[in-house]
């Protein structure tokens, strides 16, 4: 191979090497906040509460902090924790989903409490969830009303 031959595959591997590098930072960047196995209890008939569950994958390098949720079902939508010495739940300000982490909403820890149901929910029916974090983004998730 002559020199413009071996300059032209070294400015080839360079390129190739630029563009993998730049594709690799480009899909870095596109991983955001996720709402995934997303749930409501389903209530008894005449209930206008029930709880709602999911899990918030935070796959960024910063510790986000869910500040509010919400529904088109319910009136008010709020954090709570199941309490180790009072029979109801006391109501969290934030969830922190953690960097590289996440933040479970479950029965035995934080969870959602949709109250002032607007309507019976049912039984199969999905209901979109919103959750706003304190660095402005908005994630929704796709829920789908079950019994237990």
């Amino acid at each position: 191979m002559d020199g413009l031959g071996r300059s032209l595959s070294v400015l080839l591997v360079s390129v190739a090497s630029i563009c993998a590098t730049h594709s690799d930072a480009v899909g870095a960047q596109q991983k955001l906040l996720a709402a995934t196995e997303a749930w409501i209890l389903a209530p008894r008939t005449g209930e206008t509460m029930t709880t709602a569950f999911a899990i918030i994958d935070n796959p960024t390098m910063y510790d986000v902090y869910l500040v509010s949720a919400s529904t088109d079902v319910a009136g008010r939508v709020q954090f709570r924790q199941k309490s180790k010495v009072a029979a109801t739940p006391e109501t969290v300000s934030e969830v922190n989903a953690p960097a590289f982490g996440k933040a479970e909403l479950t029965a035995e820890g934080v969870h959602l409490a949709l109250i002032d149901l607007k309507r019976p929910l049912k039984d199969g029916e999905t209901i979109t969830i919103s959750f706003a974090a304190d660095n402005g983004s908005v994630i929704t998730a796709s829920a789908t009303v079950r019994g237990k």
